[in-house]
């Protein structure tokens, strides 16, 4: 192909790297490959084919025929056909829920899907289920039910037909699309703003009950020491553990994340 069908063409690659030297294909590049792949078939079915090799002792066209007449290929049956199709399709395993199969983010179920659910329940094992995609149209996925052994055609469940003659490829460039449009449309500054607004305001409630807890710790404090009429000129001592001063600032912190709730309310 290097030598007969590219030689010409920029942005062809080399098999020596030597030969290669400083040479970038990607920067010369001019062809789409759909267009190679056209006119790949168009050499192969009207030069290489129709040309004799180097040596000049075939041409390959006759070769095909002369085999032909001796033993002609086999011609497939319908029933074959299908069966090599649903073969050549993508295969997957997905898992088989209660509403269907998911699928690149798209929701795959039918009716007759839905008695296959009823009819044969399953296991965690068994929930597992093999299904062929078409990579050109993923309007419908083929899943494979052990219990049947066939595949059973299920529809996407999009109303809107946007799956109809849609390809994996351009599915997934919708969704690579969308999801740079959603990153641009947001505004980065505003959220920054009100993370740093909700940090600061989680710091104060936090410096504030802290506050509270050990103001309420000594006036529990003092409270019992007048009961033990302990002041400065007497001779008593007291100490409070933390236990006994917990549900002194119990209340206080429920007022205080009361406030917070209410607060809270401004950013809904």
């Amino acid at each position: 192909m290097n030598q007969y069908f590219l030689p010409e063409v920029p942005g062809k690659t080399f098999s020596n790297i030597l030969e290669k030297e400083e040479y970038k294909p990607e920067k010369d590049a001019i062809m789409r490959f759909s267009t190679f792949v056209e006119e790949f078939h168009r050499w192969i079915v009207d030069v290489y084919h129709q040309d004799s090799n180097s040596r000049e002792t075939r041409i390959p066209i006759k070769r095909w025929q002369q085999g032909f007449d001796v033993y002609p290929p086999l011609t497939m049956s319908e029933e074959d056909e299908a069966r090599f199709t649903m073969l050549m399709r993508i295969s997957d395993s997905r898992k088989l829920t209660r509403n269907g199969i998911k699928f690149q983010e798209l929701m795959y179920d039918s009716t007759a899907l839905a008695d296959y659910r009823k009819y044969h329940p399953q296991t965690k094992e068994t929930l597992k289920k093999l299904i062929k995609v078409d990579p050109d149209d993923i309007s419908k996925i083929y899943v494979y039910l052990e219990e049947l052994e066939s595949y059973l055609e299920v529809p996407c469940t999009d109303p809107t037909g946007y799956t109809d003659g849609l390809s994996i490829y351009e599915h997934k460039t919708i969704k690579k699309v969308n999801r740079e449009t959603i990153r641009e449309s947001k505004n980065s500054l505003g959220l920054a703003k009100a993370r740093m607004a909700i940090h600061e305001r989680v710091k104060q409630e936090q410096e504030v009950f802290i506050a509270s807890k050990t103001k309420a710790k000594i006036t529990a404090v003092k409270k019992q020491a007048q009961i033990a009429d302990v002041s400065n000129t007497g001779k008593g001592t007291i100490k409070v553990s933390e236990e006994s001063a917990a549900p002194v600032h119990k209340n206080i912190s429920n007022d205080a994340f009361d406030d917070w709730d209410d607060d809270l309310e401004a950013f809904e």
